[in-house]
């Protein structure tokens, strides 16, 4: 089954492709930049979405403090009991 995100990708690749042959400067610097980022740390996070560095290190917290020795965990707020929040360990 082909991926849904595929054809968004692709085109993509396909813009940044022309606009780095044919675009303006200022344009192509910024592609060229984003290139030599990229190739001298190919691990960076790459995603546009804010929220999922976040996630990443809320999870590196909760795996370092709490460990991963359950399937399933829940963690209370210290300040307040009646809040929790519910992880599942796949």
């Amino acid at each position: 089954m082909r991926n849904p995100d595929q054809k968004e990708k692709d085109q993509a690749v396909q813009e940044d492709n022309l606009t780095f042959n044919y675009g303006n400067e200022p344009k192509q610097l910024r592609l060229k930049a984003e290139q030599a980022r990229e190739l001298a740390n190919p691990k960076a996070n790459k995603s546009k979405d804010p929220v999922i560095p976040l996630i990443a290190n809320l999870m590196a917290h909760i795996l370092a403090r709490f460990g991963r020795n359950n399937k399933q965990m829940w963690i209370e707020n210290p300040e307040d009991n009646t809040e929790s929040m519910h992880i599942n360990n796949n």
